[in-house]
């Protein structure tokens, strides 16, 4: 399985759209991980055929710096990852 993915913006302030095209339909979590290691943020999506958006809201009171979006199954197998960074 893989996915193209694309993070708009990149860098980002206090929020994320991530663009997600696959030739399958799963069940996926999207984790943002922060540069030490931490997840701050879990969202789930159902992924259908073609193309899928998904928002990541409410990040303004997060640290600047690097971090890490992570596309894994729900059996925690990775799909994805992309580097972010947050100003």
């Amino acid at each position: 399985m893989k996915l193209k993915v694309i993070v708009n913006p990149n860098p980002f302030t206090s929020e994320i759209a991530v663009l997600i095209h696959g030739n399958f339909s799963v069940n996926v979590v999207i984790r943002l991980i922060n540069n030490r290691g931490t997840v701050i943020r879990i969202a789930a999506s159902a992924l259908k055929k073609g193309e899928n958006k998904v928002k990541i809201n409410n990040l303004l009171r997060y640290a600047t710096g690097r971090y890490s979006l992570e596309i894994k199954l729900l059996n925690g197998d990775l799909l994805e990852t992309v580097s972010l960074v947050k100003t």
